[in-house]
């Protein structure tokens, strides 16, 4: 793997390096590991820091040095800064002093995570062998590795959405484009193929990734295409030169971690350079996490016909995963994600991510949550045994990685006690419940892990240590040998009071008495007086002026034991627990099925709890383009209220061809309206309206019951946003640019099943260009592409259109005018009300009077404005 050395996160970092070390690195000549000298490199200590940051150049290496791991050299400038370190050096009196940080190993955790979250790579070279007497040298190897987009369990707060590393390969000389992404917390790991420029940057922004794998060629040709598009502090890292045209040695890198025909079975076969890029992928992970593979089981090919699209302005604008003030609190997935396992959040934030578009998919979660619903007795027990279990896919990971503490054991195997007992009730339920037709379709990999689980069982106390020599973890009986290392730790005063007893009555000396001191360690004491007493098989081992000190085979056997006992225990623990991570990653498929399934049942409760809470609807499905909401809420909006604010008004919304529409359905008897035009003033709702259409669509697509009294809603194939107004002034971008650009992209990629949210077009310049714009655009959308919208609007001009455009219905958010007096001026009333009809004024003047602008500025705003209407 080719990369710089070192590559820098953030630029601050770099400032922080001396200026010679700055010039160093901008010329490119950097020379040795982390720049430091051959004559640096000297010492036998200092070659083999030297060995292990060759194999990782690209990474901040921590080094242990007994106590302590170290950074040297340019790592310890950035360590330091980053952590907040005090930046010494190793060999001050040299010419030629190593810069050096550490932190102590019982901390090091902390400041890995701090440089891995600063979005650097990070190695652990660790003491493979314990300290031996003598000066030989102790042999250390690199055994972790943790990246911005695998960072192991040394990431606490890993976003339900997930941690990606991607690779990306062109196909067609660059016309289109394979990604895969992995996320090796996991075990996830999927490829999609074919992408034009506008999927794939849709798709990358969808995942995310942190660190990105590409040829060397396509590396210049991918920044220049999509440079206003990628995020800023992205990773990229140039594949291994031979992956492009060796394939047989890229299938024999596949090979390695699956079967040859697996290649077949997971569909990579019809994906255009699916080998070089997962075999780039493959690498990546085998380099840096080794043993992480180990839980990735299956690699799944997936198409986006399958799904309806969201890019990330629609994700952005629509305040999906996070508030327009970038916080979580007050977004869909926040008031959705009660769900009781992360596994299940994660199934929850895929869905918002792709929503189903077959309306297969979607009927059948609504009917799993109808069944709940109406079966809140096993949704009970749904709830509380998910409510039970552990991460079973993360422990996975960390089984893979050998970073599972004994307490993980012990959270695994409680997770499958409630997982048997949950699929135990399910099988329970009427043979016509889809609970146990899924639970009876999951009958072999439950059965396959009921093995693991009676192991688990057998082997672990109810609650083991959770921390590797610092108490029990094993049941007694479970392993005899770890038995007689316990009963002599735990017994060692009573074993030696019986041996002092048993030699009391051998000798007859009843002062006979067994003592310690850490020189000679254990001995028996006998005074002078008793010195003739004193049996063959005593040892003198001191003489004192009162007494003599005596050893025995027996007593320096049972010290032995006693001394090697605790060293020996870890040993046969480590042994142990080695052998029950084998036998967890034996499971790692059933086990990963079965998390599947779990996820999808926590969502189905999660979305019946949540539908009885709220007194939400099952969606009524229909192949009509339309979307017909009777008394509809904003989810989110709704549930924020409080006592003493405004109430939240519910509306009837519909949108889309109605005609055609079976006798009973609501909306039939409604002229066609593709189009809604939506007029009133600021503040009146109209965003919220248009927002709140498009989350219900959004949350029937995903398989949930939506906020309104009726729905009738027909799939669509994706859903598109121009909402808000925001420059990019990083990449040179006026807030009229980036509404053209978002324009422009909803007029290229929608179509007749598309649901489209436009919101002030044409406001970002001047009134006739934007007039003539938002025209031209909404006549487009009519005529041409014939999608489902609304399209709210200042511009009181284009209500003329309607009057020629047979699909388009006025609507307006209902302003009450209060009538001035000779005490006070008119006064609005917003009733939140959305009804038919067209507004003919803005109200803009009152709306900025409300807001306190200066009464003079609102009046001289009314003498111009007379004298522009005139």
């Amino acid at each position: 793997m080719t990369s710089l050395l070192p590559i820098f996160a953030n630029r601050d970092h770099f400032e922080t390096l001396p200026q010679h070390v700055r010039q160093q690195l901008a010329s490119g000549v950097v020379g040795s590991p982390a720049g430091l000298l051959p004559e640096q490199l000297s010492t036998p200590m200092m070659k083999q820091f030297a060995q292990a940051k060759n194999q990782a150049p690209d990474a901040l290496l921590f080094f242990r040095m007994g106590d302590f791991f170290e950074v040297f050299g340019h790592d310890a400038y950035v360590v330091s800064h980053i952590c907040q370190l005090t930046l010494t050096s190793r060999d001050k009196t040299s010419a030629n002093p190593v810069p050096m940080a550490g932190v102590p190993v019982v901390t090091y955790v902390n400041a890995v995570r701090k440089c891995v979250q600063a979005g650097y790579k990070v190695a652990i070279c660790d003491q493979v062998e314990e300290p031996k007497n003598g000066t030989t040298l102790v042999r250390r190897e690199i055994v972790r590795m943790a990246t911005p987009a695998v960072p192991g369990d040394w990431d606490e707060e890993i976003s339900p959405l997930g941690c990606y590393l991607a690779a990306l390969w062109p196909c067609d000389k660059a016309s289109s484009w394979t990604l895969a992404v992995t996320d090796a917390s996991t075990g996830e790991f999927k490829i999609v193929g074919a992408l034009d420029d506008d999927l794939f940057i849709q798709e990358f922004l969808t995942f995310d990734p942190k660190e990105v794998i590409v040829p060397q060629n396509v590396l210049p040709i991918l920044k220049q295409k999509f440079q206003n598009f990628l995020p800023p502090g992205l990773r990229f890292y140039t594949a291994e030169h031979w992956i492009s045209s060796r394939t047989a040695q890229c299938e024999m890198v596949f090979a390695e971690f699956f079967k040859p025909s697996e290649f077949y079975t997971f569909g990579l076969d019809t994906i255009p350079n699916a080998l070089q890029t997962v075999t780039a992928l493959l690498c990546y992970l085998k380099v840096t996490q080794k043993l992480a593979l180990e839980n990735i089981k299956i690699i799944q090919s997936y198409t986006l016909s399958n799904h309806c699209l969201l890019d990330e302005s629609t994700r952005r604008h629509l305040e999906i995963f996070q508030t327009a003030s970038h916080e979580r609190r007050g977004s869909l997935m926040d008031l959705l994600n009660k769900t009781q396992t992360p596994y299940g959040a994660r199934a929850l934030s895929r869905r918002l991510l792709r929503p189903f578009k077959n309306v297969e998919d979607i009927q059948y979660s609504l009917d799993c949550v109808s069944e709940l619903l109406k079966n809140s007795g096993f949704r009970w027990v749904i709830t509380q045994r998910l409510g039970n279990t552990g991460d079973m896919e993360r422990i996975l990971a960390q089984a893979a990685q050998k970073t599972m503490t004994p307490k993980l054991y012990g959270v695994l195997r409680d997770t499958l006690v409630h997982v048997s007992l949950l699929m135990d009730v399910a099988l329970q339920q009427p043979a016509s419940s889809l609970f146990y037709q899924s639970a009876t379709d999951h009958l072999q990999p439950l059965q396959a892990i009921s093995t693991l689980k009676q192991l688990l069982e057998k082997a672990l106390l109810p609650t083991p240590s959770p921390v590797l020599g610092k108490g029990d973890i094993f049941v007694t009986g479970f392993h005899e040998p770890l038995d007689v290392c316990c009963h002599l730790q735990q017994n060692i005063d009573g074993l030696m009071s019986a041996l002092e007893q048993k030699e009391r009555n051998t000798t007859k000396i009843s002062t006979l008495k067994i003592g310690y001191n850490r020189v000679f360690g254990y001995y028996f004491e006998i005074s002078k007086g008793k010195i003739n007493q004193i049996p063959q098989h005593f040892h003198r081992k001191q003489t004192l002026t009162n007494a003599d000190r005596f050893i025995t085979e027996e007593l320096k056997s049972l010290e032995e034991r006693f001394l090697s006992a605790s060293e020996e225990r870890s040993t046969l623990e480590r042994q142990l627990l080695e052998q029950l991570r084998q036998q967890v990653l034996s499971q790692a498929e059933p086990l990963t099925r079965l998390a599947n399934l779990l996820a999808q049942w926590d969502v189905y409760s999660t979305f019946a709890n949540l539908a009885e809470q709220n007194q939400w609807t099952e969606p009524v499905l229909t192949h009509n383009p339309v979307t017909a909401l009777k008394q509809c809420l904003h989810p989110v909006l709704s549930s924020l209220r409080t006592l003493g604010q405004e109430r939240f008004v519910p509306n009837d919304i519909v949108v889309g061809l109605t005609s055609g529409l079976p006798e009973g359905h609501f909306g039939h008897h409604l002229p066609d309206a593709q189009v809604l035009l939506i007029t009133g003033p600021n503040m009146a709702g109209k965003s919220t309206i248009m927002r709140q259409l498009a989350i219900a669509q959004l949350m029937c697509q995903i398989g949930c019951f939506v906020p309104a009294q009726e729905a009738l809603i027909g799939v669509c194939d994706r859903m598109c946003t121009r909402i808000g107004s925001a420059d990019n002034p990083l990449k040179n971008q006026s807030t009229f640019m980036v509404e053209m650009l978002e324009t422009a992209r909803v007029l290229k990629q929608a179509t007749d099943q598309s649901l489209l949210l436009m919101d002030e077009i044409g406001r970002g310049t001047s009134t006739a260009d934007g007039v003539s714009l938002a025209w031209a655009i909404l006549e487009d959308i009519h005529d041409r592409i014939r999608a489902r919208t609304l399209f709210s609007t200042h511009y009181h001009e284009l209500l003329k259109v309607a009057a020629t455009h047979s699909r388009v219905r006025c609507m307006h958010m209902e302003v009450v005018e209060k009538p001035a007096t000779l005490l006070q001026n008119m006064s609005l009333f917003f009733s939140r009300r959305f009804i038919e009809g067209g507004v003919g004024k803005s109200y803009g003047l009152h709306v900025a009077e409300m807001a306190g602008l200066p009464p003079s500025v609102v009046n001289r705003a009314q003498v111009i404005l007379r004298n522009l209407e005139m």
